[in-house]
């Protein structure tokens, strides 16, 4: 996989594995995490929530924890525009979150309310 002129390595683990990647981190010097793990269909939430929970925020937790033992502070998060209801765009990070309307969207807004009480958003 090449990203801006450079390899990239990929690793297919389950996020919410905290052993599995405390393994990687543990042994790659591991610059900054992009987030993108996380469960994404609004109707399916409505239906599992409990599976919305537990995917999207573990993955969170287990990553920022991660990042905290390991010293990386660069992490990127893929929230969710619904999170800043109707404030004017762009969208940053600084910005009140709005009341959300699904487990979806309720797990990226408690994922940002972590990020931001780590520090990982300011």
């Amino acid at each position: 996989m090449d990203i801006a002129d450079k390899e990239v390595t990929f690793y297919e683990i389950d996020v919410t594995d905290a052993e599995a990647v405390d393994i990687i981190f543990r042994n790659y010097k591991i610059d900054g995490v992009i987030h993108f793990a996380g469960f994404k269909v609004v109707g399916e939430s409505v239906e599992k929530p409990q599976d919305y929970y537990y995917n999207n925020l573990v993955s969170t937790f287990v990553l920022a924890k991660a990042c905290l033992k390991y010293s990386v502070n660069r992490f990127v998060f893929s929230s969710l525009a619904t999170v800043y209801g109707d404030n004017k765009v762009p969208f940053v990070e600084s910005m009140n979150l709005w009341p959300t309307t699904n487990p979806y969207g309720e797990t990226k807004a408690m994922s940002e309310r972590t990020l931001t009480d780590i520090d990982f958003i300011q």
